[in-house]
């Protein structure tokens, strides 16, 4: 979170809002995650919305940047607030239901791999338990943890493709 400890330094303790965006992507019955360069640990695809994008454009962006992976159909699925006291700021997440081109296999870059990045295809059932049995240090990490799994628990429960 050094960008945060930026942006404080910048604002002082004015009111911080991030605007993010994500996706549950789905492919023959499997959903796809990324494990993380900063902590290790295993996640949904998602990041920071850049100036003058839509919230469905950062999420394709972002899966493209992450996976590589390419998508067919998009549909919003939810939004999560998360109102992180540790760093006083607010963070919006905007999901989307993103159904994944059937050829092909997501890819990263060089970079992404020295950094020890990796995605992988998981069942939807033991989808949960990748999330929600991780064990973080940070309450950084148990935030990230909290929300994936509300959004898989969503998913799962209303907008099975």
């Amino acid at each position: 979170m050094d960008y945060i400890h930026e942006l404080r330094k910048e604002i002082g303790p004015r009111k911080i809002i991030l605007n993010c965006a994500g996706a549950v992507i789905v492919r023959e019955g499997k959903i796809l995650f990324q494990r993380r360069t900063d902590n290790g640990k295993w996640g949904l695809i998602g990041g920071l919305v850049e100036m003058n994008e839509t919230y469905e454009q950062a999420a394709l962006r972002e899966i493209r940047e992450e996976t590589g992976c390419s998508c067919m159909e998009i549909r919003e699925l939810g939004i999560v607030e998360e109102n992180r006291g540790t760093l006083d700021y607010t963070q919006i997440n905007y999901y989307f239901l993103v159904l994944a081109q059937r050829e092909g296999e997501c890819c990263l870059t060089e970079a992404e791999k020295e950094n020890a990045a990796a995605v992988q295809w998981h069942p939807l059932k033991k989808a949960a338990d990748l999330i929600t049995n991780q064990k973080f240090e940070r309450v950084q990490g148990k935030y990230l943890c909290a929300r994936d799994a509300v959004v898989l628990r969503f998913y799962e429960e209303t907008c099975q493709l």
